[in-house]
Formats: C-alpha cells, sequence, structure tokens
C-alpha cells in the first residue's frame, strides 16, 4: 500500500498566492471599459427596455420580481438593448454595472442581466 505525500510548504505557497490574488486583482482591476452603445442612467425599478420586447404586463412582472429581491437585500438590474452597436456585451456589462452600482460593496449582493437583442446575446455579472 501506499501513501501520498503532500510538500506542506507548496500547499502553503499556493493558499498564499490565492489570498493575494483574491485581495490584490480588484485593485489592479481597469476601470470600466469605454463603449459605443449609450449607456442609460439607473431606472428606479431596475428594468431597462430600449428593445421594447416586454409587454407592459411582462414589465411590470419583472420589475414587482426584482423589488421584491430588493426588500430581500438583492439588487438585480436588467437591462435589454436592441442593439450593442458592436461592443462587446462583456464590456457593456461591466460598463453598466459601474453606472448602476447595484448591490453594496459589503455585501456583495448585487447583480447585472444584459441582453444584446441584434447580437443574440446576455451576459449575467454578479458580485456588484
Amino acid at each position: 500500500m501506499q501513501t501520498a505525500r503532500v510538500n506542506v510548504s507548496h500547499v502553503s505557497r499556493c493558499a498564499a498566492f490565492a489570498a493575494f490574488l483574491v485581495v490584490a486583482l480588484p485593485a489592479l482591476s481597469p476601470a470600466a471599459p469605454s463603449v459605443r452603445v449609450r449607456l442609460p442612467e439607473a431606472p428606479p425599478r431596475f428594468v431597462y427596455d430600449e428593445a421594447g420586447v416586454l409587454s407592459s404586463d411582462e414589465r411590470r412582472v419583472l420589475e414587482d420580481t426584482l423589488m421584491a429581491f430588493d426588500k430581500r437585500g438583492l439588487e438585480i438590474g436588467v437591462a435589454i438593448f436592441k442593439s450593442l452597436k458592436g461592443d462587446p456585451i462583456e464590456d457593456v456589462s461591466l460598463a453598466l454595472a459601474e453606472k448602476w452600482k447595484p448591490g453594496s460593496a459589503e455585501r456583495d449582493n448585487g447583480a447585472m442581466l444584459v441582453v444584446g437583442m441584434d447580437e443574440r446575446s446576455v451576459r449575467i455579472d454578479v458580485g456588484y
């Protein structure tokens, strides 16, 4: 029977490096990217539907659901664009999250859902 040996100093170095990444990377991350698509101000009920894909009833139900999440301490923004105007959805989502600032950094309770209809793309970012 063979036993596995674990190099404790290697594990310690890996753990220290992981801790460094958790602390340092947010401080080193660049500012929100510049995008061509017009970024709206944060709507009071967390839904922006530039594409007009939601009926008034669908929009009301979505807004009511997001407001219920907000009462539980979760802030979720939804933005539906007709076109991202050639911008990568990752850049649009990050720039919009930086502008709307859903959630709080201390509670890590925010999320953004961004849709580009013409591009048929969806992105969810969490942790804002």
